[in-house]
């Protein structure tokens, strides 16, 4: 008898490559990453998180693929991974500089 198997006989198992080749809407998103994907153009955004790190933006402007792109302050575009983002802050973002000046911690 051979120990070859035929197609019929290969495993259930996806392979390494078979995971690499699924499309992108197949593979888990962020929660953050959705509520993104739902807010409108120029919808006013306070500050996002990145890497622990406040980031100030004005607005979102939208999310393409895996790319979201916000206005910042001074009305450049900021793009970053949408996928990345770890937070988004709704309220007005203000700067330690304020905060010392209002007697704040």
């Amino acid at each position: 008898m051979s120990s070859k198997k035929g197609s019929k006989g290969k495993s259930q198992q996806s392979s390494t490559w078979d995971q690499l080749l699924q499309p992108k809407e197949q593979k888990p998103k962020s929660c953050i990453e959705d509520i993104l994907k739902k807010l409108p153009p120029s919808y006013p955004v306070g500050a996002i998180f990145l890497n622990g790190l406040l980031v100030p933006v004005a607005a979102i402007s939208n999310v393409c693929d895996c790319c979201a792109y916000f206005i910042g302050e001074d009305g450049q575009v900021v793009v970053v991974d949408a996928g990345k983002v770890e937070g988004i802050s709704f309220g007005e973002a203000e700067a330690e500089e304020e905060e010392e000046e209002n007697g704040g911690c």
